[in-house]
């Protein structure tokens, strides 16, 4: 095809592109050029005809600014068709250029389609969002609901500062005579269980004594509660609610010896446990709090003071001095226990466990300081640790710790039960962020602690063999026990403490079992 049948036939297609459309606009094919299409060839022109001037001297030509006057008087009409190959094919090359002028209706319509889809995902999100919303509003719901059938709780009373110690240990003796001592707060309250030792209280002059070295400081600001165990009487004799109580009896027996004291704790009430174990907070939410609505606050307490017995009952020794670490409880969800989402703990529950705290930390004597979790435990679990494994071995090998120390198998024993320790711990989400507690379970630190506290303790009996054989509660789950517990919770397999574990229960068994069978026969008469 030659070039003038090509130049025909596209300016006949031009035409037939530009020319109007019909009033009934039949015709979806045709292309109506609008002045802005127009103006755009008009440029075009200007441009090349002035490249094509450029560096050429001599007055600009009349005719060129005619000819735009004309056409821009031409293009002041809305929409004009062209007639003119010449001006079509300008405008077909114009219209050439691969992006095309965003049009009034066009621009329009891509609006409404980005709102349309805007709109899409915000109702995906918001249908998302309020399902969530739903689940924790059903949720309160249900708790409101449950609250609906308990009486409604007491007027808020402010936190008092009257303390209750149950534990007629060394340590119970030792936090009893250091609060004695501070006028500022009402006498501490002494709860005494048994009658031999309510008798052995009267015997001391209802006071208390502490031996240091040389001096004797008798304190008898303290007021003894004799709260009989009596399991035949079906009503409590006292029904005073005990705002601050701090325990310090051995962690096997805090489950039976609180029985007779729930119905004097509510959620008012903050419990302090000062002990060698850990997990008996847990252990006492499980059987008698399971309730977060009346749940007491808990304290943990970590002693490092050296103290010892003095003679009787109601004195004791210091030998050094040491510090009181204390930590406020965060409970998980437990056995027997509801998962609740609580946007944050109740104001007047922190108030009143930071109310104990202060009380105790306002002691010069106990020398006490608060912590977070994560530095409260790096202070406690060195210490559980070595109980956790010197002392079920010392009960199993019936011996004391100097003699652990010196059986050579026992230490091979130990190094493995140390390792299994140093996995649970590592892993603990408690400490797990914390560089100075991941410093010391790394390598042998560990070991070392425990084998330095083993020879510290020289030919000391361990408290778990003499409550072993006395067939009394021992505190094996809360030491070896705490990690066996911990380490199910975070998958980690520790089959050998499970086992050293087993042992001493099974050993308890056997010599209770062998107690009971020991009965005496009598000598018939010999055969001659």
């Amino acid at each position: 095809m030659d070039v003038e049948h090509r130049f025909e036939t596209s300016s006949a297609t031009s035409r037939a592109q530009c020319d109007p459309p019909p009033a009934d606009g039949s015709a979806a094919s045709s292309f109506w050029i609008s002045d802005d299409a127009t103006a755009g060839s008009d440029r075009w022109r200007s441009e090349k005809g002035n490249k094509g001037s450029k560096g050429k001297k001599g007055p600009k030509s009349h005719d060129a600014g005619h000819d735009r006057d004309a056409h821009s008087k031409q293009s002041a009409s809305k929409s004009i068709p062209y007639e003119d190959s010449t001006d079509q094919f300008s405008i077909l090359e114009t219209m050439s250029v691969p992006e095309r002028r965003i049009t009034a209706t066009d621009f329009k319509s891509q609006l409404n389609e980005s709102a349309r889809d805007s709109v899409e995902h915000e109702e995906h999100y918001r249908t998302a969002g309020k399902e969530l919303f739903d689940f924790w509003e059903a949720q309160e719901r249900q708790v409101e609901e449950d609250a609906l059938d308990r009486p409604p709780p007491p007027p808020y009373t402010p936190p008092s500062e009257q303390i209750h110690i149950l534990g007629t240990d060394v340590v119970g003796r030792y936090i009893a005579h250091a609060l004695a001592g501070c006028k500022t707060i009402p006498p501490v309250r002494y709860i005494i269980h048994r009658y031999n030792l309510w008798t052995a209280w009267d015997q001391a002059g209802r006071q208390l004594t502490r031996k240091r070295g040389e001096e004797t400081d008798i304190r008898g600001r303290v007021v003894g509660e004799y709260c009989p165990k009596n399991k035949f009487l079906k009503t409590p004799l006292n029904y005073e609610r005990i705002d601050n109580l701090i325990i310090t009896v051995p962690p096997g027996s805090t489950v039976p010896a609180l029985a007779d004291l729930r119905h004097r704790l509510d959620y008012r009430s903050t419990i302090c446990l000062i002990q060698t174990g850990l997990g008996v907070a847990e252990a006492l939410i499980d059987e008698y709090f399971p309730d977060v609505e009346t749940r007491p606050t808990f304290l943990l307490g970590h002693m490092t003071t050296a103290i010892g017995s003095a003679g009787h009952h109601f004195s004791f020794a210091e030998f050094q001095p040491g510090r009181l670490y204390l930590s406020i409880f965060q409970p998980s969800a437990g056995k027997g226990m509801k998962r609740i989402i609580k946007h944050h703990p109740p104001i007047e529950r922190t108030q009143r466990a930071t109310q104990l705290i202060k009380l105790l930390t306002a002691m010069p004597e106990l020398n006490a300081t608060g912590h977070p979790m994560a530095d409260f435990f790096r202070y406690k679990l060195p210490s559980v640790a070595f109980r956790a494994v010197a002392d079920p071995l010392a009960t199993i090998l019936d011996s004391t710790y100097n003699e652990v120390a010196r059986n050579t198998y026992t230490r091979q024993l130990m190094d493995q039960f140390v390792g299994d320790i140093t996995h649970v711990v590592a892993r603990l989400p408690e400490c797990r962020n914390q560089e100075k507690f991941a410093v010391f379970f790394r390598g042998n630190q560990l070991r070392k602690f425990v084998y330095k506290k083993l020879r510290l303790k020289n030919e000391t009996d361990s408290p778990m063999r003499t409550e072993t054989g006395l067939g009394a509660h021992t505190d094996i789950d809360y030491l070896t026990g705490y990690f066996v517990r911990r380490a199910r919770e975070l998958s980690v397999p520790v089959p050998r403490l499970e086992n050293l574990m087993l042992l001493v229960k099974a050993k308890k068994q056997a010599l209770l079992s062998q107690r009971n069978d020991d009965i005496p026969l009598e000598e018939g008469p010999q055969e001659t």
